[in-house]
């Protein structure tokens, strides 16, 4: 044991320990922990908590810090929740500045200062999960809490992001309704749920945005996405019949040059593999600023597409355009 242990077990948890777990392994007294750390210059984003220097505070470091400064060892007695929650998912747009936590009830814990701390009944060890080494509430657990805060838009497009990122079962959504029957924003939460399954498997907020302005605009669409018949492969949005498919582009899904590297030799092998069916792309800018042209090719392609593969033209009619 020593100051060495102190430094790894801090790096080894994002760049946090708790002091008393600072002074039981450096096995020295609590005076002697403080004054090395003030000579190395360690800081303390939350009491109780010590952060290796010449780190940055970023939002992550903050909410291990956060949820360190809570305690619970080993079970937590807090998790993230909110848009802490979401951030630590990757779907949210940035940490809050103040860590967002929920607990028990029954339990008598007040907030911690720089952090905000949210009362719940239907606290439930099985429903906590640990991402970043911060203790989070699972994915079902976070959007039955959403429901309670959100308007009905964003807590459907919280729903998305997650589900698109595979944290998400809408099964364990349901579930959850069934399980807690009283909550604020159950409603709500079960007409997200009836929207969703009416338009099939979606994975954004911008793939929900695009077919339910196509269908607006007299352009209904296959349900959930279409399998390209031969292959393992589906487009996002299409119908199969006549070989159409429409591929978002939401940046939320390529983030990374490894997401990028994925996504494009998807579309070359689409591309190699159906050389008959005509892909078109969209994005949020094409949604905001572009859409009547993207709207008038995508009839285009739909008539030429049902032409070559039906001998006739697509048949339903065009209805009014709808806006973003």
């Amino acid at each position: 044991m020593g100051w060495g242990q102190v430094i790894a077990a801090a790096v080894a948890a994002g760049g946090v320990i708790s002091v008393p777990e600072a002074i039981r392994l450096a096995e020295v007294s609590p005076s002697s922990v403080h004054k090395r750390v003030r000579c190395e210059g360690w800081t303390r984003p939350f009491r109780g908590v010590l952060a290796v220097p010449e780190l940055q505070p970023d939002g992550l470091l903050l909410a291990r810090a956060a949820a360190l400064s809570y305690g619970g060892d080993p079970r937590p007695v807090v998790a993230a929740t909110r848009d802490t929650a979401l951030a630590l998912y990757g779907v949210g747009r940035s940490f809050p500045t103040r860590p967002q936590f929920t607990v028990a009830e029954e339990r008598n814990l007040r907030p911690r200062a720089g952090t905000e701390l949210f009362r719940t009944r239907c606290w439930a060890d099985s429903s906590v999960s640990t991402v970043h080494g911060v203790p989070v509430l699972r994915a079902a657990a976070l959007v039955r809490q959403l429901a309670a805060v959100r308007r009905r838009e964003s807590l459907r497009d919280a729903v998305l992001c997650l589900t698109g990122a595979r944290h998400l079962d809408l099964d364990d959504l349901r579930s959850e309704i069934v399980q807690h029957r009283h909550f604020i924003g159950r409603t709500a939460l079960r007409e997200v749920l009836a929207e969703l399954d009416a338009g099939g498997r979606t994975d954004s907020p911008l793939e929900h945005v695009v077919r339910t302005n196509l269908e607006g605009d007299g352009i209904p669409l296959d349900r959930g996405q279409v399998l390209i018949p031969g292959t393992r492969m589906h487009v996002d949005l299409g119908i199969a019949v006549i070989r159409f498919g429409i591929e978002v582009d939401s940046f939320a899904w390529h983030s990374s040059p490894a997401a990028l590297e994925r996504d494009a030799r998807r579309k070359n092998a689409i591309a190699t593999v159906a050389p008959d069916w005509v892909v078109l792309h969209v994005t949020w800018q094409t949604v905001s600023r572009d859409w009547p042209s993207f709207v008038a090719r995508v009839r285009r392609v739909v008539r030429d597409q049902s032409r070559r593969h039906l001998s006739q033209d697509w048949p339903v009619a065009a209805g009014p355009r709808r806006t973003a």
